[in-house]
């Protein structure tokens, strides 16, 4: 299992747990989009992926993953 994969997936499921108890953080379409490149991840992780390109979040989310990420990790 490739690490920095597994850590990218643990992230983002940390910013939805964060997400569902501070609601006003982050919008339904940024959750969905947070969860579809986990989606991509998981099927990496499990070698079912297939030939699209991995989904990353765009550079306002994951602006706003970081600030959630050092709220959890203080």
């Amino acid at each position: 299992m490739p690490q920095a994969t597994a850590t990218r997936f643990d992230n983002l499921t940390e910013v939805l747990r964060y997400a569902a108890t501070n609601p006003s953080k982050f919008t339904a379409g940024e959750r969905i989009l947070i969860n579809q490149e986990r989606a991509r991840l998981l099927a990496k992780l499990a070698g079912t992926q297939d030939d699209r390109k991995p989904f990353v979040v765009n550079a306002k989310i994951e602006n706003k993953i970081r600030e959630a990420l050092a709220w959890i990790n203080r």
